[in-house]
């Protein structure tokens, strides 16, 4: 709408620029048929055999992101071949700032984060030359008026984490030392996309892509295994 701000680094304007060219029902419907498509894609390799694959953008968290146009499925694309040993895809998650740090549990080696940091630092340059640098430093001061509104309370309401919505700061703190021990046990694909949401001191359901697949695909291959209380949980 008028006067909305654009929360993402300048150079995810590389992925959603080519939209504006067309009316925006029709980029609403292009947007997500892509999105939708390229998470799905990215999914499959995840899935067990004979899983069906139109699931993985039927959980709640796709459907949000479809029925708003968010850019969830896009993340969550990138983060499932991040964790698949595509280093490109690393260098491209940055455009979710937070998101972007915590991919870089995917990474084995230093070549590999050489590789990454050169293709991420190549992006922001090319940002620079085709939008201008004020792009960025447009960024930057927003970046930090969200974290005074964050740090002051004033985004608590309606952006925290569940808990933080009635509990504040103190709400949220439990809720990040749970996503850092879940880290501290267990790195993978649906661990860290779980902790990215719990270790934020915001979040959104939409952010939640990759964790509801990985909810599904727990219960669906522990189901013999769980006792009737835990099918009811």
């Amino acid at each position: 709408g008028v006067g909305a701000e654009f929360p993402y680094p300048p150079h995810a304007l590389f992925f959603f620029a080519p939209f504006a060219l067309v009316p925006y029902l029709l980029a609403y419907g292009a947007w997500n048929a892509a999105s939708a498509a390229f998470f799905w894609w990215a999914a499959r390799s995840y899935l067990p055999k004979g899983f069906p694959s139109i699931v993985s953008v039927l959980t709640p968290a796709a459907l949000l992101c479809i029925v708003f146009g968010q850019t969830g499925l896009l993340v969550g694309g990138l983060w499932l071949l991040a964790f698949r040993g595509k280093w490109p895809a690393v260098a491209l998650l940055p455009i979710k700032p937070h998101v972007g740090f915590l991919s870089l549990l995917s990474i084995r080696d230093w070549s590999t984060f050489l590789r990454i940091a050169v293709l991420a630092l190549g992006l922001i340059a090319a940002s620079i030359a085709f939008f201008g640098l004020s792009t960025w430093a447009g960024f930057v001061d927003r970046a930090l008026l969200h974290a005074d509104l964050v740090a002051g309370g004033e985004r608590w309401r309606h952006a925290s984490v569940s808990p933080a919505v009635i509990y504040g700061l103190w709400g949220w703190i439990p809720f990040a030392a749970g996503g850092a021990l879940l880290l501290a046990r267990k790195v993978n694909v649906f661990t860290a996309a779980t902790a990215t949401c719990l270790i934020a001191p915001f979040g959104f359901h939409y952010a939640m892509p990759v964790g509801c697949l990985g909810f599904g695909l727990l219960l669906v291959t522990n189901w013999t295994k769980m006792q009737f209380r835990e099918r009811l949980r």
